[in-house]
């Protein structure tokens, strides 16, 4: 088994156990929301990523999420050229697609193209 499908599994499990506790200690977040302490914003730094060792996750690019938000939708141009930019460059592209019951014979870049293209009426690649 390859590295990143074991950290991909190892970060979920961790997340979902995490979420768990969270749920377990109050009835509800509402009653807690007064002493919630969100912490400051992360400092923005340029990166080099090794398309070797880097996938990049594109996540619920759809119509019931995305297409239901405008900043979004306004982000989708730029994911789209992200996404063609990391591809470029051999990086592994992970990404959810919404099963509608059609037969999803194509794999890769054609079905996120698909996906994307589909959010919030834009179409283009």
């Amino acid at each position: 088994m390859r590295l990143l499908p074991k950290v991909l599994l190892t970060l979920i499990s961790v997340a979902v156990c995490g979420l768990m506790t969270s749920v377990s200690r109050s009835e509800n977040i509402v009653q807690e929301w007064s002493g919630v302490n969100t912490p400051p914003p992360p400092e923005l730094k340029s990166v080099t990523v090794d398309p070797r060792t880097t996938a990049l996750l594109m996540l619920d690019f759809m119509n019931q999420s995305c297409g239901q938000r405008p900043r979004c939708v306004a982000s989708l141009p730029a994911v789209q050229k992200f996404l063609a930019e990391a591809r470029s460059k051999g990086a592994t592209v992970v990404h959810s697609i919404v099963n509608d019951n059609r037969r999803h014979s194509e794999r890769g870049r054609r079905c996120t193209k698909r996906s994307l293209g589909s959010v919030g009426g834009s179409t283009s690649s």
